[in-house]
């Protein structure tokens, strides 16, 4: 009886042992299953983060490339701007000297119609002189023919 009890001992001990095992076995799958979907979730993700990388590379790409052509169209805008600027400053260099040649002409015109002005004055004192001279050279000969014609009849009064 004690061989036995020793055996259903050892049976005991061995069926211990095996679900001991068993337990172990099952907590190890479960811990296998839990990483195995860990890794299956983990591999998905890393799928999903491969997709994002290349579609953020692929508008990355794009972006640039949009930047590129902004960039070129922007500097052909500061290059129209410059020439316009160009422009303005030689307009404006142009628009100074016509003004400095329109006041020298607004002060040639302005002499010249002052030497007019006094020109004609002159003229006018001329012509008052003239006319004053004129006056007295008829008086002077209407004198003369009337003590001529006096001359002529005291003549013919003593002849």
């Amino acid at each position: 009886m004690n061989q036995d009890k020793n055996s259903v001992e050892n049976i005991r001990r061995t069926l211990d042992i095996q679900g001991d095992k068993l337990n172990e076995i099952t907590t190890n799958n479960k811990q296998l299953i839990y990483v195995e979907s860990q890794l299956a979730r983990l591999r998905s993700e890393l799928e999903k983060s491969e997709m994002l990388r290349q579609t953020l590379e692929y508008e990355l790409t794009l972006l640039r490339t949009q930047h590129g052509k902004q960039t070129a169209f922007n500097n052909q805008l500061q290059n129209q701007f410059n020439q316009a600027n160009e422009q303005i400053k030689q307009l404006q260099s142009e628009i100074t000297i016509i003004n400095i040649e329109k006041d020298n002409q607004i002060k040639e015109k302005d002499d010249r119609e002052r030497r007019i002005e006094a020109l004609n004055e002159q003229i006018q004192k001329m012509e008052r002189t003239f006319s004053d001279s004129e006056c007295l050279s008829r008086q002077n000969l209407a004198q003369s023919i009337l003590a001529k014609e006096r001359e002529t009849d005291l003549k013919k009064e003593y002849a």
